[in-house]
């Protein structure tokens, strides 16, 4: 399907240029921890939205790659 996942993100995180990301998911659990993880080289994001993930504050540890990040 076209909803967001931890997979897909595996494959915005080679996107080295992205600045922007809006995940999207149909189903919480299908964004995690491990998922946000395959983000952490995208240092140039400025804009990261998460709503209805399953992303936790121990996922969010992560913006300290992000030194551009706004929200």
């Amino acid at each position: 399907g076209d909803s967001a996942t931890d997979a897909n993100l595996a494959i915005l995180g080679k996107l080295r240029e992205l600045q922007i990301v809006i995940v999207a998911p149909s189903k919480a659990s299908a964004v995690t921890d491990a998922g946000l993880r395959h983000l952490a080289s995208l240092s140039k994001l400025e804009y990261l939205s998460l709503g209805g993930t399953s992303v936790t504050d121990a996922g969010l540890e992560l913006a300290a790659n992000w030194p551009h990040l706004r929200r």
